[in-house]
Order: structure tokens, then sequence, then C-alpha cells
């Protein structure tokens, strides 16, 4: 079994003790449920991204632990916004893990109307959010994931967000050249 990123996002949430998280399938996040569906974590399925993102919260204010989101690029992750403002004020540890556009589709100051696409996904969640993260390499991955659990958990607790480019889901943490263009 080859090494992806998403693999490495599954491996690293398996790592930080993540037993559980809450989420809605699309198209630029396949790769990783198709991983969770391989590992020991439990995924529960919602209606819509808001939920997600309660169901999120909700877990992190009973079991004291870190509450996960996975969610779709765009207007997918823009259905968080309201659950990552209530994790916000209620200091819950949230790690909403999103994808963003694919690199290859990406113009620097420019929409270009992909799928999903969005001026600057991250920036809609600095209002309502602990931190934001951004990935811009499949092999960064893990380390992000670690920085963006630790500043939810720190004093005091947090959502924070971390956006991946949906074409580093697939690719080789270990292959040269697999990352951003």
């Amino acid at each position: 079994m080859s090494s992806t990123g998403a693999r490495s996002v599954v491996a690293t949430l398996s790592e930080l003790g993540v037993e559980v998280t809450f989420g809605l399938p699309g198209v630029h996040t396949l790769e990783l449920w198709d991983a969770l569906g391989e590992s020991d974590i439990a995924v529960v399925g919602v209606r819509h991204e808001q939920a997600a993102g309660h169901a999120a919260d909700g877990f992190a204010r009973a079991t004291g632990d870190l509450g996960v989101a996975l969610v779709t690029t765009g207007p997918g992750a823009a259905n968080t916004v309201t659950a990552m403002g209530e994790a916000l004020a209620s200091a819950s540890a949230v790690l909403l893990i999103t994808t963003e556009v694919p690199t290859d589709l990406r113009t620097p100051g420019t929409v270009r109307g992909s799928l999903h696409e969005m001026a600057d996904q991250r920036a809609l969640f600095r209002p309502v959010t602990k931190a934001t993260f951004g990935v811009d390499h499949p092999a960064a991955i893990a380390g992000v994931l670690r920085r963006a659990a630790r500043a939810a958990l720190s004093p005091q607790s947090g959502p924070v967000y971390v956006g991946i480019p949906a074409d580093l889901l697939h690719r080789d943490p270990a292959v040269p050249g697999s990352g951003a263009r």
C-alpha cells in the first residue's frame, strides 16, 4: 500500500489519539475518506457541514478531547463558520480539516472558477478560530496537524483550521516534487 497525503492525515490523527471524526464527504475529500476506512478511527457522517462542526464542538466539550471535523472545499468549509465561532466562544478544542483548491489550479490573486474555489478560504476562518494553518506539500501534513492540535488544546483551548489542497491527499509525501508547483 503506497503512502499518500490522506494516509498521512489519518496516521497523524491516530498518533494524536483521535478515535472519532465528524464529516461530510465531498469530491475533494474522497481520498481522505478512503484512508479513514482503512483505519480504526470512527467516522460519523452528517448531512450538513455545519453539523460536522457542531458535533466536533460537542464532542470536545463532552470528553475534553480534540474534536475533529472533516469537510470539503469552498461552500462546504464555509458552512462550518458558525460552528467554529461557537467553538471559539466556548473554548472548545476543535480541529477543522478542510480541503482547498488543488495546487495546480491556483493562481495567486485570481479566482479562476475552479470547483468550489474561494479567493482566500483560510482568511474566512481567521475571525472564528484560534489559529489557521495551511499545507503546501504532502510531507508537511503530519507536522502541520501536530502543531494545529497543540494549538487547539493549549490554554485557552479553541478551534483551529487546517487547509490541505485536495491534490496533496493523493500524492506521496516521500516523493520530491510531489507537492505544490
